[in-house]
């Protein structure tokens, strides 16, 4: 299941005022735009007027996930990129979409370059802390062998501490992010 199902924003034509409502990611979003935005004597010209994006001004973005506005909250975007923006946000799972948080959080990138982000590069252990992360390493051997009456020694916090200096991992509210 998706997190991210659409945005819909409403566009002002700057010359009527007249608004309009659109869904986004659309196959052609100018075109319904062009359509929902004439004025009635444009509309009995019908085919002789088109508008074009400089004429528009996105006036609200209603996002039903929370995920754009998480990253983005300007209104100074172009409709073309904006639905290009809403289709890859469409193209996520909802464990992407966690990994995406995390990476923003630890990294915060802009949305743009969230996006070109190859998410199979990370690997997101979620409701886990950098603590729980680096014990497990150590129970699977990845430090060599550790004999359990010495596991009760190690201090997993400074331990963790030290390690995440040398590492990319990061520890988020989604859980500890690895890249």
């Amino acid at each position: 299941m998706k997190k991210f199902e659409e945005l819909e924003i409403i566009v002002r034509r700057i010359d009527t005022n007249k608004e309009a409502r659109i869904t986004l990611p659309n196959i052609d979003p100018i075109d319904e735009l062009e359509i929902a935005l004439m004025t009635d004597e444009e509309n009995e010209d019908m085919g002789e007027y088109i508008i074009d994006e400089d004429e528009l001004e996105i006036v609200e973005i209603e996002d039903t996930s929370g995920l754009f506005n998480k990253f983005s909250s300007s209104k100074n975007i172009g409709i073309d990129e904006l639905n290009s923006i809403a289709e890859k946000l469409a193209e996520f799972d909802e464990d992407e979409e966690r990994k995406i948080l995390a990476i923003n959080e630890a990294l915060g990138l802009k949305l743009e370059e969230l996006l070109d982000i190859d998410v199979n590069n990370y690997y997101l252990y979620e409701d886990a802390t950098a603590e729980d992360y680096y014990y497990s390493r150590v129970e699977d051997g990845l430090y060599g062998e550790i004999p359990d009456n010495l596991m009760v020694c190690i201090d997993f916090e400074k331990f963790a501490k030290y390690e995440r200096i040398n590492e990319n991992v990061y520890e988020t509210e989604y859980g500890v992010l690895v890249s």
